[in-house]
């Protein structure tokens, strides 16, 4: 389970922040705060563990300003499943997972539907915002992945759920990474764009507006894809 925010953890993140602040950079303008998933299962329908989630991602975005970053880069792949985006499939926990690189089996669960999921995924989407809204509310919220993680379709309800409550300074920023990693030509740029225009079939129309103004499609560019 998620730990709430330490006196240590945040004694040595302000100094930390102080000394990155300092730093005269003279290429690098646009500076972000790295953040991981943790490796452990989401419980996705427990109260009291999304509580201290969402003060850490609030600490998360506080660090980020006080560091004079212009935000977050998200990254939310779960190494320890596969696929990685299995924590964000309402199949993966309705029906069970396997037994995923060595973890205990995930089981069934016969007392929630897709439904279910997909509706909590949205709350949690509301509540994360409103914590990193709350301490930076210009924030810039890059991802290797939003509505591009694959079949990850609680991910989609997440980002709607962000949307809700997004305020109108913020920006919300999809990588679109593998798709980036595998383009080997500006028709493939074009099919990406085309793709975020929808949150890639989830976005709910109510927040249209606000994704065509706040969101964002920055992808990754890889040399791989160039080079044997």
């Amino acid at each position: 389970n998620p730990k709430p925010v330490t006196d240590w953890e945040r004694q040595e993140s302000i100094a930390n922040a102080k000394i990155y602040r300092e730093i005269k950079f003279k290429r690098w303008t646009y500076n972000f705060l790295g953040v991981l998933i943790d490796q452990h299962k989401p419980a996705w329908f427990d109260e009291g563990y999304w509580k201290v989630v969402c003060e850490r991602w609030g600490y998360a975005a506080r660090l980020a300003k006080r560091a004079g970053m212009v935000g977050i880069c998200f990254d939310p792949e779960g190494y320890g499943v596969y696929p990685v985006e299995s924590y964000f499939k309402p199949e993966w926990w309705i029906k069970g997972g396997g037994k995923p690189k060595g973890l205990d089996v995930q089981p069934p669960d016969p007392d929630h539907t897709e439904k279910d999921y997909l509706k909590i995924a949205r709350k949690r989407g509301q509540q994360v915002g409103a914590a990193v809204f709350k301490e930076f509310p210009d924030i810039v919220w890059w991802s290797f992945y939003w509505w591009s993680f694959g079949k990850g379709r609680m991910m989609g309800a997440f980002c709607n759920g962000i949307l809700d409550v997004i305020p109108p300074e913020a920006r919300l920023i999809d990588g679109d990474e593998w798709s980036g990693y595998c383009a080997k030509d500006p028709a493939a740029y074009e099919r990406m764009l085309e793709r975020n225009k929808t949150g890639c079939g989830w976005l709910d129309k109510r927040n249209a507006v606000k994704h065509k103004k706040q969101g964002g499609f920055s992808p990754s560019f890889y040399m791989d894809a160039y080079v044997d």
